[in-house]
């Protein structure tokens, strides 16, 4: 016999922010989010507008803003980066922009190990299951994949940006062992 029950549970996890202080770097994103905006609008958990979910996966300017960060990740060490030089395996990176009204249902990005935000205002706090994060211009918040959050309804007549990257921690000898596998077909 299977017996169920339900036990609350605290889950562990990492959750970390830093700034990104390059005005020309933000303004260059809300440019490019505002000319592919349009593909997913009010479709999914995001109510507001938004780009397809893979959509800056394979953007230049957005892998050219990876290689900026990653150094910022390495400091917290995780696991897979103990031996090994930090990288990152994206499975999607996608945008939004919430107008007045607009919100962001509860969800988790279950799947990737780790989901960032790049913040370009301070117009709605980042509710979590862990607590509310501030956001503000340049912040770029991480949490956990299996971390639930979501974002309140907007109450002004502005337009609230944030760019969205679920990710994977890898290194070299993983994308060796990949590679590999692939090859054994």
């Amino acid at each position: 016999m299977i017996e169920y029950f339900n036990k609350p549970v605290t889950k562990y996890g990492s959750f970390f922010c830093f700034y990104l202080d390059q005005e020309d770097v933000l303004k260059k994103f809300e440019e490019l989010i505002d000319s592919n905006v349009g593909k997913l609008d009010y479709k999914t958990n995001i109510q507001g507008q938004m780009t397809t979910w893979h959509h800056f996966k394979n953007e230049p300017f957005f892998k050219d803003f990876l290689k900026i960060l990653i150094p910022y990740y390495d400091r917290f060490k995780l696991h897979e980066w103990r031996k090994s030089t930090a990288m990152l395996s994206i499975k999607d990176a996608f945008a939004a922009i919430l107008e007045k009204g607009g919100s962001v249902d509860e969800h988790t990005h279950m799947g990737a190990s780790f989901s960032s935000a790049l913040y370009f205002d301070d117009y709605a706090d980042l509710q979590t299951d862990a607590g509310t994060f501030k956001t503000q211009r340049g912040k770029v918040i991480t949490l956990p994949g299996w971390c639930s959050h979501w974002v309140e309804p907007i109450k002004e007549d502005v337009k609230r940006y944030c760019l969205v990257w679920n990710w994977t921690p890898v290194n070299e000898d993983i994308l060796e062992r990949d590679r590999l596998d692939a090859n054994q077909v």
